[in-house]
């Protein structure tokens, strides 16, 4: 899988991808504390922190990203080994993600 990390957002990721922020510098640096755990993510949409973990497994084995500020980002981060975190400006494509598979 190739890594999106200070990769630029072409015209046709903008056009496909969920898109956050609107200058190309990041108005915010994040720490860990910021990223949201599979708890975390239960609590906030209202589902089981299983069902959060699950969906953030299936994100990140797709590798999904988002643009941020121009930027190619991953929705879902792993930090250490396996830890998933879900990245704070991603809550819009995540929350798509999840109405996708409730219609299903």
């Amino acid at each position: 899988m190739k890594s999106v990390h200070h990769k630029f957002a072409d015209r046709e990721s903008r056009e496909k991808l969920p898109s956050v922020g609107k200058s190309f510098y990041p108005e915010k640096n994040y720490t860990k504390d910021d990223f949201l755990t599979p708890g975390k993510v239960g609590e906030k949409f209202g589902i089981s922190t299983e069902k959060a973990k699950d969906l953030m497994k299936s994100l990140n084995r797709k590798g999904s990203s988002f643009v941020l500020n121009g930027h190619m980002s991953k929705i879902v981060v792993t930090l250490g080994k396996s830890y998933l975190y879900l990245h704070p400006m991603a809550t819009e494509a995540f929350q798509k993600y999840l109405d996708n598979q409730k219609a299903k």
